[in-house]
């Protein structure tokens, strides 16, 4: 009799422990998701579900602006053209207000001479 009240202790105890963990990565959960919140433009008003799909939205946000610097950085080589406009673009792509608002707004700032370079490419 000693030996199944011994199992059924060793039973709840691997219950709790069981729970714990779960409360543990529940609370990790929960932090890590207010992290994101934070990262990411009116993140905190969101939940979970919303957060992750604007985080997803956000990245690709931000891949598009540093491809599109990168494209910038090399016509710029190219055509050695003046050097102020790339600072000033990279001086306001810095900015985490100019980025919320472009991409608040689902707007990518390209500079004019870009979008005329294309357009003669065409």
């Amino acid at each position: 009799m000693t030996a199944v009240v011994l199992l059924g202790r060793n039973q709840a105890e691997g219950a709790c422990l069981r729970s714990i963990a779960a409360r543990q990565r529940r609370r990790k959960i929960t932090e890590k998701t207010q992290e994101l919140g934070k990262l990411i433009p009116g993140g905190n008003k969101m939940n979970t579900a919303e957060m992750l799909q604007a985080a997803s939205n956000y990245v690709k946000f931000l891949q598009a602006q540093v491809k599109l610097l990168q494209l910038m950085e090399s016509m710029h080589q190219e055509r050695k053209e003046s050097h102020l406009h790339t600072q000033e673009l990279q001086v306001l792509l810095a900015s985490p207000t100019i980025q919320e608002k472009l991409y608040s707004q689902e707007k990518c700032l390209v500079p004019r001479e870009l979008l005329q370079t294309i357009a003669n490419d065409e």
